[in-house]
């Protein structure tokens, strides 16, 4: 997959994953939970994206998850899609627009340390280390009229106002267990890779 090379274990547990459609995307929920929702593409240069899914407590955002994408952007079958994402749209909600169906393949649910990661990130959040945020990290895969595609590897960091660990961990309960080869060092290669460290 082009863009941020990403470490060889995350991609096989990846294959290895089940698929698994959430009732609602990552953007609904935080709608749902907090009463709004917002996006801010925070950086996005070929292959990789970095964005803030926020809520507004009056007229402050307060990014609710932090999500760093390695994107796949050779499919000519996305065109439309890949234009409004560029334009700051929300990935899976534009593609369920389209008629994808939206997976996600878990390869790793756990927690990173808020201290550890670039200070863009305690400030998007309005909080103050020391924090651990739940942290999950997986394969999106789209499927329309029996055509399946691998789109991209991302890993999203969530405010603990919003999911805690034992909250992600109960929406993504098939994550691979300790014989995996995921574990957190892999993942802070990962934070590493996406430019997300200190």
């Amino acid at each position: 997959m082009p863009g941020t090379p990403i470490p060889p274990a995350v991609l096989e547990a990846a294959r290895r994953a089940s698929a698994v459609e959430p009732e609602l995307l990552n953007s609904e929920r935080i709608e749902a939970t907090f009463g709004s929702y917002g996006i801010d593409v925070v950086e996005d240069r070929p292959g990789l994206r970095l964005a803030s899914l926020y809520s507004l407590t009056g007229d402050e955002k307060i990014c609710r998850t932090f999500a760093a994408a390695s994107l796949n952007s050779e499919h000519r079958e996305l065109l439309t899609e890949l234009e409004a994402i560029a334009s700051g749209h929300s990935i899976g909600a534009t593609f369920r627009r389209g008629g994808w169906r939206v997976a996600k393949k878990t390869v790793y649910t756990g927690t990173v340390a808020l201290q550890m990661l670039r200070p863009e990130v305690a400030r998007a959040m309005r909080l103050k280390a020391p924090h651990e945020l739940a942290t999950h990290t997986y394969l999106l895969t789209l499927d329309k009229d029996g055509h399946s595609l691998d789109y991209a590897i991302i890993l999203e960091l969530h405010h603990p106002d919003y999911l805690n660990a034992a909250a992600l961990s109960a929406l993504f309960p098939d994550t691979p267990g300790k014989d995996s080869t995921i574990n957190a060092d892999t993942i802070h290669e990962l934070v590493r890779l996406f430019d997300l460290n200190r």
